[in-house]
């Protein structure tokens, strides 16, 4: 369902020609400006990607019972 509503929103803005966010202060999001100034690096090509989340799931998990 989140997937379809995505897709209308893109065919709708795809319709109307190309879409700005000159009216967006970036200054109110600063986590967002950072992501776009300097993303993260990609992982290896040949980098389970499964391993990675099964990986970081569980770390986060048990670091998270720490007090």
């Amino acid at each position: 369902m989140v997937t379809g509503v995505v897709s209308l929103f893109a065919r709708s803005a795809a319709a109307t020609g190309t879409v700005t966010f000159d009216h967006v202060d970036l200054a109110d999001y600063p986590h967002l400006a950072a992501a776009f100034a300097a993303p993260s690096p990609a992982p290896p090509p040949g980098d389970d990607l499964f391993a990675r989340t099964l990986r970081a799931l569980l770390t986060g998990l048990l670091a998270a019972d720490r007090p």
